[in-house]
């Protein structure tokens, strides 16, 4: 609660952490890092390929040749001319999916600066409705002790100081209501800015 109270920096500042601190962001970027590489594949097979293989047996029988080992090694070059413009194909796939990956980026960045935007708002909200809840505890403090001396002085009833009682119950409740509701406006904001509920940033 007292860090909830706590003004906060420049909302423009934590709009930039959260977005280079937010994990399911990071792991967007790396995706689309990964679709942007995988446009490279598709052009490099109109480059020869080249294959190495090799064989090495061993076996108790010596058989015609007369020795229990055998081996060979072999080499082959493979260029395919043309493919039915498959590799061309790939290619257009694989550069579409690294433009939506990089769409998806520009959106969860969106949304990150929206949900900070909406978790200070909501932070705001919370500490004016905890001010209202303190001034109304205070003011039911107030009526229910001034109640209760004029009861001492038989000029109120029961029944008005067990109304006061009740008003100043409710407002004792409300108060913890908001005081409630600070502390989860203020995790909502930590889990907006990819903190833990700790304050600490999640390992990477």
């Amino acid at each position: 609660l007292q860090a909830a109270e706590v003004e906060p920096v420049a909302l423009e500042q934590l709009i930039t952490k959260a977005q280079d601190r937010r994990l399911d962001l990071n792991s967007l970027r790396q995706h689309a890092i990964a679709q942007h590489a995988l446009t490279i594949e598709p052009m490099l097979k109109w480059l020869p390929s080249l294959s190495f293989s090799g064989i090495y047996r061993y076996t108790n029988e010596a058989g015609l040749t007369g020795r229990p080992t055998n081996w060979n090694l072999g080499l082959n070059l493979t260029w395919v001319i043309f493919d039915g413009f498959t590799r061309n194909a790939d290619y257009k796939e694989s550069k579409a999916l690294a433009i939506l990956a990089d769409l998806d980026v520009k959106s969860a960045m969106r949304r990150v600066e929206l949900e900070v935007r909406d978790a200070l708002v909501s932070l705001a909200n919370q500490r004016a409705s905890l001010k209202q809840a303190m001034v109304a505890n205070e003011i039911a403090k107030r009526n229910a002790k001034e109640i209760a001396e004029l009861y001492r002085q038989g000029l109120s009833t029961a029944l008005q100081v067990a109304d006061a009682n009740v008003r100043l119950f409710e407002a004792e409740v409300q108060l913890v209501r908001e005081r409630y509701g600070l502390g989860i406006a203020y995790l909502n904001l930590e889990a907006a800015l990819g903190l833990d509920p700790f304050g600490k940033e999640p390992l990477q």
